[in-house]
């Protein structure tokens, strides 16, 4: 049995290590032990906000980051159908990619 302490910890270990299959067990900890442990919340209140916020902030990074990555992917999806450029007035235009030259014997 982890204190809510330790599962914090746990947490934020997962977060910033990118492994992220271990998120459900990680979550799954943390609400066992609020549920067993309401008076060690009481006592270390402070102490348990400051990693619940740590734990915030490495969450909304690691959504940021899973976010990046999947526009990066539709970028490098997108580029394959051409480039997209901009006239004077403003206008895009779309440059065909050059099809592959002939392979010769």
């Amino acid at each position: 049995m982890q204190s809510l302490d330790a599962a914090l910890d746990a947490l934020a270990e997962v977060l910033v290590t990118g492994a992220f299959h271990r998120l459900p067990q990680a979550t799954q900890a943390i609400e066992s032990a609020l549920h067993r442990n309401e008076a060690d919340i009481l006592r270390d209140h402070d102490q348990l906000r400051k990693k619940t916020s740590r734990n915030a902030a490495y969450l909304a990074a690691a959504l940021a980051g899973l976010r990046a990555g999947q526009a990066r992917i539709c970028d490098v999806q997108q580029a394959g159908s051409g480039l997209r450029t901009y006239g004077r007035k403003g206008e895009t235009a779309l440059i065909a990619p050059a099809s592959s030259p002939a392979r010769r014997a």
